[in-house]
């Protein structure tokens, strides 16, 4: 009796281990099952980041604007892995790839991809692109909804393209019916804008001829004559692509592969470079400046600032500056432009706080 009574207790015990065994196990799978999906939430918004930037690499080296239908082989043989690894991520859930479907591309609409850059097609390609905008949307946690595939975005309805563009990060986008939640939903958004520069030529000089005129050649395309009076030849190329100008005695003069807008002219005899002055591509937007505050947020800390200056005191700095101009203006900038003097003290010490983090931030002790 006192042996079964002895075995009868271990066994209790034994009941009572496991139990707070798997009570701890319970109560330690929930955050592991959250970091888990955290590092996970990471290395697919790297994979699409390198996506995205392989496919803007293709176009450079190419000079051809895929359609949804070649995008993922070209990226993938950008990349050398298969299109599968492109298309779907680690996880085996696919991704998206979207086109807006307001791009236009020297009069071809996002419905003619893919577009092959050519000397003879940029000839007519005055004006800059419109809406070149891309995404790359995919999950971590469950399908994407089946309505929402690759191609060119839809212009209205829960799985347009300008509504999920403008879904804040870590929300789903209005209409969605689905099964994930915002964390594990992630998009990259990305435009071709940085990829063109304008390119301007004049011919200035009155002693040319209609039979002796100036040329200029992009990458191996044919020659084209710039003729006078000329005011301007206006077009738009991909960064990469290689300018070459010539005199009127078919003497190559310079040669230049293109990273920026340039403006040349020829006179008296001789190409000449001139100050851009010129409108870019496009203006700087809200999206532009946000980038530029995400690169300055997230970049590596000066861990040799003065007084513990850090990007998010200048951010807070910022912040209050605009926040004391914006007030300034609203009252219609009362003491500047009346004779009266500064502008308000407020406004003077919110820049002098900025410029003084500032400084604090980038110049060592």
């Amino acid at each position: 009796m006192k042996n079964n009574q002895t075995i009868a207790f271990t066994l209790i015990e034994t009941l009572a281990v496991v139990t707070a065994v798997g009570l701890l196990a319970a109560a330690l799978l929930v955050p592991m099952i959250k970091q888990l999906d955290g590092i996970a939430a990471t290395k697919e918004t790297e994979s699409l980041n390198l996506l995205a930037k392989a496919y803007k690499n293709y176009i450079c080296s190419s000079k051809v604007v895929p359609s949804y239908t070649g995008w993922a082989t070209n990226v993938a043989n950008r990349l050398g892995v298969s299109v599968a690894t492109v298309t779907n991520n680690f996880r085996g859930l696919r991704r998206v790839f979207l086109i807006d479907p307001a791009l236009e591309l020297g009069g071809v609409r996002a419905t003619s991809l893919p577009y092959s850059w050519s000397l003879s097609n940029s000839v007519s390609f005055t004006t800059p692109p419109v809406s070149p905008r891309f995404m790359l949307i995919s999950s971590i946690s469950s399908q994407l909804p089946s309505g929402l595939v690759s191609g060119i975005g839809a212009t209205n309805g829960a799985n347009a393209f300008n509504n999920i563009w403008s879904t804040p990060e870590g929300q789903v986008p209005s209409g969605w019916s689905w099964s994930g939640n915002g964390e594990d939903l992630k998009v990259v958004r990305f435009d071709l804008t940085d990829l063109f520069v304008q390119i301007i030529l004049n011919n200035r000089d009155s002693n040319t001829v209609a039979n002796a005129l100036p040329r200029f050649q992009m990458d191996d395309n044919f020659f084209v004559k710039v003729p006078v009076p000329f005011g301007g030849r206006k077009t738009y190329f991909i960064k990469g692509t290689e300018l070459k100008l010539l005199n009127v005695l078919d003497v190559l003069e310079y040669s230049e592969v293109l990273t920026t807008s340039r403006s040349f002219t020829f006179e008296y005899g001789s190409w000449q470079g001139e100050a851009f002055v010129a409108n870019a591509v496009s203006q700087t937007s809200p999206l532009d400046l946000q980038k530029i505050m995400n690169s300055f947020m997230n970049a590596p800390a000066n861990t040799n600032a003065k007084f513990g200056a850090s990007q998010l005191a200048v951010s807070n700095a910022l912040v209050a500056f605009l926040g004391e101009y914006v007030t300034w203006r609203d009252a219609g900038y009362p003491g500047q432009f009346q004779g009266q003097g500064n502008p308000p003290k407020s406004l003077e010490d919110a820049q002098t706080a900025l410029a003084d983090v500032t400084n604090n931030l980038l110049t060592p002790p």
